[in-house]
């Protein structure tokens, strides 16, 4: 008997943790949330920018960050902040291996996502995905790149309103929200 509820015990708790995992995964993006990642992968992109035209090292990563960048504030602008987030994401890597080719150093530590950007982002991007949206991109663009025209978006209040928390859905394709589609 012992046995049997240590054993139903255990189930519980690896069971409850789970739970609680995914449950936070399945809250829609925030519209405020989405406007402080997409104007952070901005000022990335911006130092980025600065970084490139001093050490004019051209691997394509800030055109190819800055294509998805215009996309991901197109999605904001359209109430699509599941989408916005995951494109701004993948400008932000992008606009990281640009960084790194310039100056041989990792981006600088307020770069990475932090907790609350962590559970927003919801695509894994590999290597060998950057690698095959690199090669599709004209490198000779970036040598003219302006990066400083992004838009910064609105960032609302914390108790604005906004479309997802009315209980609306996010909009978003799946094939671009789902983890490993991209």
């Amino acid at each position: 008997m012992k046995k049997f509820v240590i054993l139903f015990l255990g189930i519980l708790l690896v069971t409850g943790a789970y739970a609680q995992k995914g449950k936070h995964q399945n809250k829609p993006v925030r519209k405020r949330d989405a406007a402080l990642f997409l104007n952070k992968t901005n000022n990335i992109m911006k130092e980025t920018g600065k970084v490139v035209k001093q050490n004019q090292v051209y691997t394509g990563g800030l055109v190819a960050a800055k294509d998805f960048q215009e996309k991901a504030i197109k999605e904001f602008k359209n109430n699509k902040y599941q989408a916005c987030v995951n494109d701004s994401y993948t400008a932000r890597r992008l606009a990281f291996r640009a960084y790194k080719a310039n100056t041989d150093k990792l981006p600088p530590q307020g770069w990475t996502l932090n907790r609350v950007e962590q559970h927003l982002v919801t695509i894994q991007i590999t290597p060998q995905k950057l690698d095959e949206i690199l090669a599709n991109t004209n490198k000779d663009k970036e040598q003219n790149i302006d990066v400083d025209d992004l838009d910064d978006v609105v960032v609302p209040d914390n108790n604005e309103d906004d479309d997802n928390s009315k209980g609306k859905t996010d909009g978003g394709d799946d094939n671009e929200t789902d983890k490993g589609k991209k």
